[in-house]
């Protein structure tokens, strides 16, 4: 899984996620500007293979109205350090054994929330793949 840090987030984490998830990279390094909108990183997003990783919820909205590709995860509240979401997302990253760690992302799923409160995690359902339940 490729992750791609939004802005909000600290360039670290790329390196110190790096083992984790080889191939992520922070929107600062990729060329795009500072004040980059949400949609331009959207787009840049899919087109490359990212998961995006930010602590905006407006990225949660564009993945209500489009649906995957991008996934995305977001960290809920987060006024952290940088170790505690490098912590937060080393403890919710999985190993899947024919593609290495991924985030909790479900493949019907575009978002998802993580917090310090595991009671807070949150999957949101992909309007275009999976019915909401009424």
């Amino acid at each position: 899984m490729k992750l791609l840090f939004d802005a909000n987030l600290s360039p670290k984490l790329v390196h110190r996620l790096a083992e984790l998830f080889p191939d992520s990279v922070h929107v600062f390094d990729t060329g795009l500007a500072r004040f980059t909108s949400d949609e331009v990183i959207w787009q840049y997003a899919a087109a490359h293979g990212f998961t995006i990783v930010t602590a905006d919820s407006d990225f949660l909205d564009l993945a209500k109205s489009r649906g995957a590709p991008p996934k995305v995860v977001r960290l809920e509240n987060c006024n952290y350090r940088t170790s505690q979401v490098e912590d937060l997302l080393r403890r919710h990253a999985i190993f899947d054994s024919g593609i290495g760690p991924v985030l909790p992302v479900h493949p019907h799923h575009s978002k998802h929330e993580l917090s310090q409160n595991h009671a807070h995690e949150r999957q949101y359902h992909n309007r275009e793949t999976e019915p909401r339940p009424t």
